[in-house]
């Protein structure tokens, strides 16, 4: 007789192009998506061409009903809602922006659920552990769960990548009077992450294509254009470096914010244009070509930018008909791998 567990019974909510899959991939859990539902039909063409035997659902999360919560008799819920009501660069109206609607109103769904799923894990960007959202979260979930919340970064864990996010878990109590190692204050944002750091920094070269040739495809390289009307925003990083900024969804069409691009031939002018001195800038800025021309400036690829997000190869498959802007943003709008996978075994210890 085989003493190995059953699988876990897994919901992915906002499963994109499926960064939750791929993290409990990376575990040494066995596990079963049941479904994943997600309204981005481009995502779910990704998710679906990377695992095809799992059923991806366009229907909308906050009509699932209690009892269509309870059918599916799942083990854990994971989650990543849509990060615009809390986005510090956003109008950050939380609950009063429909966008939110959708989690709100799966939260009272769960609270009235007769078999509750035993872990759950939310994933989402600074300031939302100050939303409203967050206190309706607590408050569906106190009483019936252990919370605790984290803020982490890649950057944090020695990969040169900046991505800070926050993230909820909640472990469902066996009973309300048994004492459990894992309670903890509800209201604590911060949690103890230090002894799952490796602070040792590593450089983005391993995680490029070709990091040590001159990549000149001219599909991926900053247009001169847009050297021209931009320069001053874009964060130039190189193989060497050991940091890089956030891809967002809008990597690869608006300069500011948007992520780092790389520099594929260095030339002396390379510290001026990361420093972006302004005196030099309009100094050169009244030749012709563009001086930024000849550093080769070029967008991260998709691939690359997997890599960054600890996508293993076989975990993120892009159908042909996807474009290079689709690919840019459906990453932009994924998680990072490796902390949630860290934050699921941590959490099922």
């Amino acid at each position: 007789m085989s003493n190995s567990k059953p699988p876990i019974k897994v919901l992915e909510f906002y499963s994109g192009i499926g960064g939750f899959h791929a993290a409990l991939s990376k575990t040494h859990i066995a596990f079963q998506v049941l479904q994943a539902f997600d309204m981005n039909i481009n995502a779910n063409l990704v998710y679906q061409t990377t695992h095809p035997t799992v059923p991806v659902s366009v229907r909308n999360i906050g009509f699932l009903s209690p009892i269509d919560l309870d059918a599916f008799q799942a083990d854990m819920f994971l989650l990543s809602p849509p990060c615009q009501p809390y986005s510090r660069k956003g109008s950050r109206k939380g609950i009063n922006d429909s966008r939110a609607d959708s989690f709100v109103q799966l939260l009272d769904s769960i609270k009235k659920m007769q078999q509750k799923p035993k872990w759950m894990l939310v994933e989402n960007v600074y300031g939302f552990e100050t939303s409203d959202t967050f206190t309706i979260l607590k408050e569906k979930l106190v009483g019936e769960y252990d919370i605790q919340s984290f803020e982490l970064n890649p950057w944090h864990f020695g990969i040169p990548y900046s991505r800070p996010r926050i993230f909820i878990l909640a472990k469902l109590r066996v009973c309300n009077q048994c004492k459990q190692d894992y309670r903890l204050d509800t209201d604590s944002h911060q949690g103890d992450h230090e002894k799952c750091r490796d602070t040792t920094p590593q450089i983005l070269a391993g995680f490029l294509d070709n990091p040590n040739s001159e990549d000149t495809n001219p599909y991926m390289l900053v247009t001169e254009q847009d050297l021209w009307a931009a320069a001053r925003h874009f964060d130039v990083v190189g193989p060497e470096s050991t940091r890089s900024c956030c891809f967002t969804k809008a990597y690869g069409s608006y300069a500011r914010g948007g992520g780092s691009v790389r520099v594929t031939k260095k030339k002396p002018s390379m510290e001026a244009a990361r420093e972006g001195k302004s005196k030099w800038w309009d100094e050169l800025s009244k030749t012709r070509p563009c001086p930024l021309v000849e550093l080769k400036l070029r967008y991260f690829s998709s691939s690359e930018m997997g890599r960054l997000h600890g996508f293993p190869k076989e975990q993120l498959k892009f159908p042909e008909s996807t474009t290079q802007i689709q690919r840019f943003k459906l990453i932009g709008n994924s998680l990072h791998v490796d902390i949630v996978r860290m934050l699921i075994e941590y959490m099922m210890e």
